[in-house]
């Protein structure tokens, strides 16, 4: 193995540009080179000229299972000063695909988040990593509530996401529901992010009553809103507020206060996009929320009478059924179902569905 390591490190040191990229290439097919190679050779190739090469030395992370050192992690974190953007955009995409594997640079993350720069895309998915780290700290929440506090529109991507990682990672209601309420009842402060804020809101406390109404309301309004911003740095965003707070609401356990919104949608729909609509909006829900099985009859009803279009919403409004119906009733009305549709398609799905039901 230590062979290996001088080789390839000499490579790295000595080598033309193609053949470097090569021998990174490579990399990626051992399993656990990180483990078997240490640090040095990574460490190498982030002190290399090419960006490009820094930057795939740092991809070969995103195909790893782990387990990684402490040191590989803080070099991955030290990558969030590298000079090249692409390189520190590469590096806190990788710490946020890691996860609680990365929490060892947390404290460069947070680092690297001193000097907040308009447009800066990889630190505006830092809130995000340090979201999927699951680090909940008082010096995470300090900086999160400082970035909320900077009123700029050229950073609201940035906040934005500094609020959801706040509503994800909950911490202490009593600290935390006062700071969100002053942000969601500022008029002043873009709509984009106060809607974000009652969504937070409602996360961190279920039993907020102001909270989950506005999260109902979204969900009234949302297909009336067309969801493409664009924010003062040039930067698109798709901003969602009826996916959020479907979301928000299945995972606290209340998306029974919107089935009744869903049920009126399918049933007064005007032509098949809408109703679609309405159907693929369950990809957001949990199948075992309360009050779903409420919609059961008219999903059994639509894919019976074959208003249902399309090989993929045939599928999907059938999968839909099983899970919602769970093993028993989804499994029965499935069974019944690719015996008597005319539909082959439609039949052929329901019984692949049907082997996969344990």
């Amino acid at each position: 193995m230590k062979l290996i390591l001088e080789i390839v490190v000499n490579i790295l040191r000595f080598s033309g540009f193609l053949l470097k990229m090569a021998i990174l290439s490579l990399l990626l097919l051992v399993p656990d080179i990180h483990i078997a190679l240490g640090s040095d050779s990574f460490s190498l190739a982030l002190k290399n000229e090419s960006e490009i090469v820094r930057a795939e030395a740092i991809s070969t992370f995103r195909k790893k299972k782990g387990p990684f050192s402490d040191e590989s992690i803080g070099l991955l974190g030290k990558a969030l000063n590298d000079p090249s953007s692409l390189v520190r955009r590469e590096a806190m995409d990788v710490l946020e695909i890691l996860g609680p594997k990365a929490k060892a640079a947390v404290p460069d993350i947070i680092h690297f988040l001193s000097n907040i720069e308009p447009g800066n895309a990889a630190q505006i998915r830092a809130p995000l990593a340090i979201k999927s780290i699951g680090i909940n700290n008082n010096e995470v929440h300090s900086k999160l509530k400082e970035i909320l506090q900077i009123q700029d529109s050229e950073l609201l991507l940035i906040r934005i996401n500094s609020i959801i990682a706040i509503g994800e990672l909950k911490g202490n209601p009593k600290t935390v529901e006062p700071f969100l309420e002053s942000i969601c009842r500022n008029n002043s402060e873009p709509q984009e992010l106060r809607m974000k804020c009652w969504v937070a809101l409602a996360r961190i406390q279920p039993s907020h009553p102001q909270a989950i109404e506005k999260l109902i309301e979204m969900i009234k309004e949302g297909h009336k809103r067309k969801s493409a911003y664009v924010v003062a740095s040039g930067i698109q965003i798709n901003f969602t507020p009826r996916f959020d707070a479907l979301k928000a609401l299945s995972d606290i356990e209340k998306i029974d206060l919107a089935v009744p919104i869903l049920i009126d949608e399918l049933k007064s729909a005007s032509s098949e996009r809408e109703r679609n609509r309405v159907i693929l909006d369950l990809k957001l829900i949990k199948p075992t929320s309360k009050g779903l099985k409420n919609l059961l009859p008219y999903l059994k009803q639509f894919i019976e009478s074959g208003n249902i279009k399309g090989g993929y919403m045939k599928y999907f409004t059938l999968q839909s059924i099983a899970l919602i119906g769970g093993p028993i009733e989804g499994k029965e009305f499935l069974r019944e179902f690719s015996k008597k549709s005319d539909d082959a398609q439609a039949k052929s799905f329901a019984t692949q569905i049907l082997k996969n039901i344990k």
